[in-house]
């Protein structure tokens, strides 16, 4: 149904954007400061108001926490004055942000009010009774005193946000005001004595940019920085990240009409009046281009209202497409940028098929787009659908006949009455009339959006204590609370789970590495029942191959791909990925020179035909599976594990359905398997590398300059590498060997069952793994070193957390596991799942350093973390199996998983700095700036 818009009454006030700004904003201070001394409220302003834009005007304010159960009522006695709230946005912990808006003579303008709370509970560096109780009244409004205000603006530099020219005035008025030594010892308060001097001279000075990095990254300190403290802090954090992801403050406009009405114009119009208050924004058309992003520029203007309709069987399967490029995009793209407040405007979106049939050349069934329609993600949308004259829309553009504009009219307006939450503009009376229209539905829609969310009815909100009157001294409110903080922990539980941002591509990756894994583990299952043990062996002799080489790929290609890829070749990423392109076909011909090889050599075996035969499939699959690895890492490179989910699925269904294929046509053996895993990562690797866009044309010696660069580079790192990886396998896989030989094979069967418990949380560390090395990466290329370093910390609290939380549910139902796994089999195993558990930990708390340095492009010190596990695996592994068996082995395992914890984060502390080896960029791999267009096609 249409939505009728009326604004609220406004008061008359002066518009912020020239020489009267600065009326603009204390008329709402007045206003507000009013009502607050009429509600009892115990407040003082944290700073000065401060314009954002022309039309965006920052209030930042504290108030006591007694006093912030009444905050409905200020805001409904805000809007009976004329300021129309529009949104309530958490910020860091507990700190809110809210929205006005207020409309007079001169335009709209908006307002945030940012109300903070004490830290822990919020980013306010000083407890809500400390800072009331030294307030001032300046000019009838509550202001906290100098020394508080300063605290409170270099606190804000301390979270990391931007310095804008009005705070660094407003920091070097501050700090002129107090004078070097009070303002010297805020500083070191809060940042370190060693900071101290740095940061009154970039108060003095106003140079903020040549020591905000080194701010960004400090630990808390002071009396705000107290173990307690800090997980009362952490966990209202997480609390402020689910309440933005389960309730979105971003805005979703779709704007539907036919061509010629306007919908370009308005949505430039929607971005220039509503931007500021947005933290980002997306323009979209038609679909969210998560599947097969449209190409980034066309050659000329191709109109598609002229083209045929597709066949009954290509229109269907692409409604299929697009609807699972909404349902893949919404999660990974949509829902993200819509908790981080991000402004989404559709030009057109999938509801444009139910009336504009031809423009999509849809050629299927009638009812297959109504149905699809109703299986779309709902987020909570505003749909402006427009409408005009058709002489003013044909002459605009004239791709219709007027026949088929006249019914496109009648089924706009009629879809526009179905969706909900709709509103019809007409375009036809002038573009202001057309913005103002579109203003009301987006303010109103906001508005009632707001009403919604808000939890306290107003006539409880009044009940509030008006004894507490706004001229006394405040009653200090930072006594401690047991109850509220046993409710908190209480809640910690449930909030972890869903955790921040890159929680959630975490998880990603770890589905997309189970995908991979998983398909290879059937398909070994498969192989191992269809096949006769013969067969089976030179398959898995031809695979340990392809592991052996693999794990040669990793270090010399993908390890130092996703460490160089983020820092070194960020800005010329498209050109990196075409010479690691090059790179994997000179890899893939000495793979197939060295299969070729051995089935040379094995003519002089036993058994040569069945060692030749799967070794000529592993050498088409190998390098069609490292290529997969390779598109499947790129985008890992960029943060987007979603779109490596995707390969992953694609892979796994194809290589399900070729062996299906294989087995009910009897046609399964080690050379067929391998001939379908190289076609499905082939394919797939086809599809991945499309949307990448790799740079592979190159001209004259550039090619040669580039590749001689990318592969020294890769050398140098990658030998490291493959050194500290080999150092990683000793301690947990040397044993076998050592158990066999002097136990026998029953007992290194009993370690492969007790050590298969570690496997899920062994490929967790690495898909987080993969995520992580290219943030810190990034990271330490704009931080330096104490950024990745902190990162290295934090890395290592997540691994030691996650896999602490699954060995705990292991060790206590540790039998009823090991009887369900194994059928009854290895229950001697139960005793020592400790000892294994202790040692996963450590092992996954010690990838927090060796990622950080990793990061930092030194691969050979992770080689000496790790040298110094081997060797005690070595050293006290041989003598411990042949006294105990498997018990010695998972002792040594214990004992190298300790050498390794120690020696990493040894070797963290004692980096107190690590040089970037050469952050120069190479001219022969210059990315290329490109162009955007938006053709309309499906």
């Amino acid at each position: 149904m249409t939505t009728a818009v009326v604004l609220p009454p406004v008061v008359p006030c002066v518009c912020a954007g020239d020489a009267d700004a600065a009326v603009k904003a204390p008329d709402f201070q007045a206003v507000l400061c009013g009502l607050l001394e009429d509600l009892h409220f115990r407040y003082c302003f944290l700073a000065r108001p401060y314009d954002h834009s022309p039309t965006l005007t920052s209030l930042e304010l504290t108030v006591h926490s007694d006093d912030r159960t009444r905050l409905p009522l200020l805001f409904e006695r805000l809007r009976e004055r004329g300021y129309l709230p529009l949104q309530c946005l958490p910020l860091a912990a507990k700190d809110r942000r809210y929205d006005l808006a207020s409309s007079g003579d001169s335009g709209l303008r908006f307002f945030s009010l940012t109300i903070r709370q004490g830290y822990p509970k919020g980013h306010a560096f000083s407890t809500d009774g400390q800072i009331l109780s030294r307030r001032e009244n300046r000019d009838g409004s509550w202001m906290a005193c100098e020394s508080d205000q300063f605290y409170h603006a270099l606190s804000s530099v301390r979270w990391g946000a931007s310095i804008t020219e009005n705070q660094a005035m407003h920091l070097a008025s501050l700090a002129s005001a107090l004078g070097p030594v009070q303002s010297g010892r805020i500083a070191a308060e809060l940042f370190g004595e060693q900071l101290r001097h740095e940061i009154v001279a970039a108060c003095a000075d106003g140079q903020w940019e040549k020591i905000a990095k080194k701010l960004k990254f400090q630990s808390p300190r002071g009396k705000s920085g107290t173990f307690f403290s800090s997980c009362l802090h952490a966990v209202a954090q997480i609390e402020s990240v689910l309440r933005r992801w389960f309730r979105v403050g971003g805005l979703y406009i779709v704007i539907l009409g036919p061509d010629g009405v306007g919908k370009s114009t308005l949505t430039q119009k929607i971005l220039e009046l509503f931007g500021p208050l947005f933290s980002a924004e997306r323009i979209l058309q038609w679909r969210p281009q998560f599947l097969r992003p449209r190409p980034r520029y066309s050659p000329g203007f191709n109109p598609p209202h002229g083209k045929p309709p597709r066949g009954f069987i290509e229109s269907t399967i692409r409604i299929f497409a697009v609807l699972a490029d909404y349902w893949i995009a919404y999660p990974t793209i949509v829902r993200p940028l819509l908790a981080r407040v991000a402004l989404i405007i559709y030009d057109r979106d999938f509801h444009d098929l139910l009336v504009d049939r031809m423009r999509y050349q849809y050629g299927g069934p009638d009812w297959l787009p109504g149905f699809a329609a109703k299986l779309l993600p709902r987020p909570e949308t505003l749909y402006l659908t427009l409408d005009a004259e058709p002489d003013i829309i044909l002459g605009r553009k004239n791709e219709v006949a007027p026949d088929e504009l006249r019914r496109q009219r009648v089924a706009y307006a009629n879809l526009a009455g179905e969706l909900p939450g709709s509103t019809l503009i007409r375009t036809d009376e002038g573009l202001e009339a057309c913005a103002a229209a579109a203003t009301k539905a987006i303010l109103t829609h906001l508005s009632d959006r707001f009403t919604r969310h808000q939890r306290r009815p107003v006539n409880q909100a009044g009940g509030g204590n008006s004894t507490h009157r706004i001229s006394s001294p405040a009653v200090p409110a930072n006594r401690f609370n047991i109850q509220e903080a046993r409710l908190t922990v209480n809640r910690l539980v449930g909030l972890v789970v869903g955790g921040k941002s890159w929680l959630l591509k975490g998880s990603l990756a770890i589905v997309d590495q189970g995908l991979i894994s998983g398909s290879n583990f059937v398909l070994s299952i498969l192989l191992a029942r269809y096949l006769g043990a013969d067969q089976y062996g030179a398959y898995a002799l031809a695979f340990s191959t392809f592991v052996l080489l693999s794990l040669i790929h990793q270090s010399l290609v993908l390890e130092p791909l996703s460490v160089f890829g983020p820092s070194i070749y960020r800005d010329s990423l498209g050109r990196y990925l075409g010479v690691i392109m090059w790179l994997q076909i000179g890899i893939g011909a000495v793979f197939v020179i060295a299969a070729g090889s051995v089935e040379v050599f094995s003519s002089f075996l036993r058994g040569s035909s069945q060692l030749a035969v799967p070794f000529s499939g592993m050498a088409f699959a190998a390098p069609c599976v490292l290529l997969l690895w390779f598109a499947r890492r790129a985008f890992y490179l960029q943060l987007l594990p979603g779109q490596a989910l995707v390969g992953a699925l694609m892979y796994s269904t194809f290589l399900w359905l070729g062996i299906w294929m294989l087995v009910r046509g009897r046609l399964l053996s080690p050379f067929s398997a391998f001939l379908v895993m190289g076609t499905c990562a082939l394919l797939t690797s086809i599809l991945l590398l499309i949307r990448l866009h790799p740079t592979v044309r190159w001209k004259g010696t550039e090619a040669w300059v580039a590749m001689k660069e990318v592969s020294e580079r890769h050398w140098r790192y990658g030998v490291w590498a493959l050194v500290s990886s080999l150092f990683y396998w000793i301690p947990w896989n040397i044993f076998y060997p050592l158990v066999a030989q002097s136990s026998g094979l029953a007992e290194a069967g009993i370690l492969r069952a007790l050590l298969n418990l570690a496997l899920p949380i062994t490929s967790a560390y690495a898909a987080f793994s993969m995520l992580f090395i290219s943030h810190a990466a990034r990271l330490g290329h704009e931080g330096g070193w104490q950024a990745v370093k902190a990162q290295a910390w934090r890395v290592a609290g997540l691994f030691a957390l996650g896999s602490g939380s699954y060995w705990l549910l292991v060790c206590l139902f540790r039998k009823q596991l090991i009887h369900f796994l194994y059928a009854g089999q290895y229950s001697q195993v139960t005793t020592l799942l400790p000892l294994l558990a202790i040692s996963s930990i450590l092992a996954g708390a010690t990838l927090g350093p060796a990622i950080a340095i990793r990061a930092m492009r030194a691969p050979s010190t992770v080689a000496r973390i790790y040298f110094g596990a081997s060797l005690v695996a070595v050293l006290v592994g041989i003598p411990a199996c042949r006294q105990w068996g498997f018990r010695g082995a998972m002792f040594s395992i214990l004992l190298s998983s300790i050498t390794a914890f120690l020696t990493g984060f040894q070797m963290l502390r004692s980096r107190s700095r690590a040089a970037l080896p050469g952050i120069e960029r190479v001219a022969s791999i210059r990315l290329e700036k490109q162009t955007q267009s938006n053709p309309e096609t499906v």
